[in-house]
């Protein structure tokens, strides 16, 4: 919810937070999802889900100019983005342990994981780096993100039922077979960049979740 804090001028209340992140995060697995009681990560979020700290940067940099923490925070959004193309299939999907939902092996989740929500934060991550490598001169990082997003776009369809008209939980990553699981919570539309995978399919997607 960082816009609504940058939109209410709480710049500094943003800043906090992304330095919290910062901060805390471990030196080889990036941004922390469970602490022990001195802050030390005991485990971190899968790669693709610490997107979401990518885009408050960007967020926080695109609504106040500071390029000082532009360039405090980059080198933590190149170790995520490392971290994540290692989890990075042929077909341009994510694995890994989704964030959501609490308990995934109820939803078919067996640790061969493609997760839609997963996926879905680091399209718009990879978009949001793009234009951070930008404002950084970094035109190797610009690169490698624009593929990660053109790479995820093509293959997003895997995460689609047109039979049912809305998103699988997710997908097998061996064989790209789907799970029978439907989450509300599928695609989450933290940015304008969430729109380009929802292009097409938002009146199906209105009418799952209205017949279910």
């Amino acid at each position: 919810h960082c816009d609504a804090y940058l939109v209410a001028g709480q710049h500094g209340f943003v800043k906090e937070a992304l330095d919290i992140y910062h901060r805390t995060a471990h030196p080889t697995q990036g941004v922390g999802h469970q602490f022990d009681i001195e802050m030390n990560v005991k485990i971190a979020q899968a790669p693709a889900a610490q997107g979401l700290y990518v885009y408050a940067l960007y967020q926080y940099v695109a609504a106040t100019g500071d390029r000082k923490v532009l360039r405090e925070h980059y080198p933590l959004v190149l170790t995520i983005l490392k971290l994540a193309l290692k989890s990075k299939q042929q077909d341009g999907f994510f694995t890994g342990n989704a964030l959501c939902p609490d308990y995934p092996e109820d939803a078919g989740h067996n640790g061969h994981d493609i997760s839609v929500f997963n996926n879905s934060i680091f399209y718009q991550a990879a978009r949001t780096i793009e234009q951070l490598a930008g404002w950084m001169n970094d035109v190797a990082t610009a690169k490698a993100a624009r593929k990660i997003w053109q790479d995820l776009k093509k293959s997003f369809h895997h995460l689609w039922d047109a039979k049912r008209g809305f998103w699988y939980d997710s997908i097998d990553s061996r064989d790209l077979s789907p799970r029978p699981s439907y989450p509300s919570h599928a695609i989450l539309c933290f940015s304008p960049f969430s729109r380009e995978l929802l292009a097409g399919k938002e009146e199906a997607a209105a009418r799952f979740m209205v017949e279910n």
